[in-house]
């Protein structure tokens, strides 16, 4: 490209990025966050490993990439914040990169308009802001599929090299690594190399497919090293602890999104909620059924990335069923192939007339506009030139503040960030904040011990050898419990804990949360 080309990739950067960084500097506090930071914070701290140290409920690729930003920052929650703003702008220059190769040459404006317009309506659409702005492991993958579709789109070229399909493999295994339900693309690249040929024999297919599998297996080597080093404790952190939600979530009474046809209502009522990802979805289905109809037409020469794209977006789509209850940034994941496909609806679109290029772009934009884009990227923007009001600021604040209070020893805490931020220690069943002790009541005690979970009824007991400094409590206000007799009830053997051992409580400021947060001390 010459240095004109690049202006717009530039102003994507700088604009975007910007959007990004103050999406993660406000984006309020989830308790998910815990998970990703805290197994990083042990990490660097003491060397700890997930599954053998602690119990984890995710392939662990985000423990040992977010472990990277804890080591270079003292404010461990925002620089993994910050981190996660590397992979969102990924995922857009991606598209950038891509629309520009999409749209006719000779149409240099439009390439550029639609480079541009596309990337930065797909990071403020509201499913991506869903799954934006936290330390969630949501955007490595995406970015990182999108990657991978790349690669995979360049193989199979009649011509090109199988290499393509290695590197595929190995960054369709990454993302997996960080989130499992990222696997169903490793299948859809290796139906695509069979079904999608360009010129190709069988013999080469399989071939391709092999060097893919071998990538993909190449990358997932530490999780693979992990299962063996633990398998039992591997099991229940992606397996059983995910039927144990389950049963929680039945056990307290909730409702939401619990079978399938909820799940169907879920994503009407709950997700599927704006202008922007409405049309998105329609477009898909369309461009979809003329892919298909190009294809089957001239099948030696046709691009195959637009149905390898929409084969991605179906496939992680229906990964978003999966999980039990649904949540909206489950439904982020088909969201870039969405885009994808929108971008081969448009080259189509813009090659038999620049008109229908400009048209479905400015239909883009505006669909954007309405579903609340702009007010949210000043939002995101203003938030820039007020850093005192960042909450990673006030996280960072918040454990310094504790530190001040507790010198030395262990938290006992189902919020792992602030101590370990603080630079205290932390009792290690609870490095997932509070999801392993909302459902060990759930399991038996010698698959307790087994797995390295501990349940409120043993609590004294646990702590007897090994007694806290302090007991932080005040993050689990939302009705949380272990059942629908005692909302609110979560933390409530912590503070008995606390109130038997003669500790004495004191309220902590901390605004990011809906209710008062106690620090109990000796």
């Amino acid at each position: 490209m010459t240095h004109k080309n690049w202006v717009g990739f530039i102003v994507l950067i700088l604009l975007g990025g910007s959007i990004l960084f103050g999406r993660a500097m406000r984006a309020q506090f989830s308790h998910d966050e815990h998970q990703f930071v805290a197994s990083a914070q042990l990490l660097i701290s003491r060397g700890l490993l997930p599954y053998l140290d602690y119990p984890y409920f995710h392939l662990p690729n985000m423990v040992f990439i977010n472990s990277l930003a804890v080591a270079a920052s003292d404010y461990d929650f925002l620089a993994v914040r910050a981190l996660g703003v590397v992979w969102s702008l990924g995922a857009a220059a991606a598209i950038y990169f891509l629309t520009r190769s999409l749209l006719p040459l000779e149409s240099a404006l439009l390439r550029h308009l639609s480079a541009f317009t596309v990337s930065l309506v797909m990071i403020l659409d509201p499913l991506f802001i869903s799954a934006d702005g936290r330390a969630f492991n949501h955007m490595l993958p995406g970015w990182l599929s999108l990657l991978a579709f790349a690669a995979c789109r360049q193989g199979l070229r009649a011509g090109a090299s199988w290499k393509w399909f290695g590197l595929c493999g190995v960054l369709s295994g990454l993302a997996t690594g960080a989130r499992a339900s990222y696997a169903v693309v490793i299948v859809v690249f290796a139906a695509a190399i069979f079904l999608l040929p360009q010129a190709r024999t069988w013999r080469a297919c399989l071939v391709e497919a092999g060097v893919l599998g071998a990538g993909a297996f190449l990358s997932l080597l530490p999780t693979l090293a992990l299962f063996l080093a633990a398998p039992e404790r591997f099991y229940f952190g992606n397996y059983i602890y995910i039927r144990l939600n389950t049963l929680y979530r039945q056990a307290v009474d909730y409702k939401l999104a619990m079978d399938l046809p909820d799940k169907w209502l879920f994503l009407f009522q709950k997700v599927l909620l704006h202008p922007l990802d409405i049309f998105l979805y329609l477009v898909f289905i369309a461009v979809t059924g003329m892919a298909l109809v190009r294809w089957r037409r001239s099948r030696e020469t046709s691009d195959p990335g637009a149905l390898l794209a929409a084969g991605l977006g179906l496939a992680l789509f229906a990964s978003a069923f999966a999980p039990t209850p649904s949540w909206p940034q489950y439904f982020f994941a088909p969201l870039p192939f969405l885009v994808v496909v929108f971008v081969y609806g448009l080259s189509w679109l813009a090659r038999r007339k620049a008109v229908y290029g400009y048209i479905a772009v400015g239909t883009l934009a505006a669909l954007a506009l309405a579903s609340n884009a702009a007010a949210a990227a000043r939002d995101d923007l203003a938030i820039l030139l007020q850093p005192e009001a960042w909450l990673t600021v006030e996280v960072h604040q918040f454990a310094e503040q504790l530190g001040e209070n507790v010198p030395e020893g262990k938290v006992l805490t189902l919020a792992p960030i602030f101590p370990l931020e603080a630079g205290l220690e932390i009792y290690e069943p609870f490095t997932v904040g509070p999801f392993a002790w909302r459902t060990a009541h759930l399991v038996g005690a010698e698959l307790r011990s087994a797995y390295g979970i501990v349940a409120r009824r043993e609590l004294d007991e646990y702590l007897a050898a090994d007694p806290p400094a302090a007991v932080l409590v005040g993050f689990e206000t939302e009705g949380a419990g272990f059942g629908p007799y005692d909302k609110g009830g979560l933390e409530k053997p912590m503070e008995d804990y606390a109130r038997s051992s003669g500790f004495t409580p004191q309220a902590m400021a901390a605004s990011f949360t809906l209710g008062p947060v106690i620090l109990w001390t000796p």
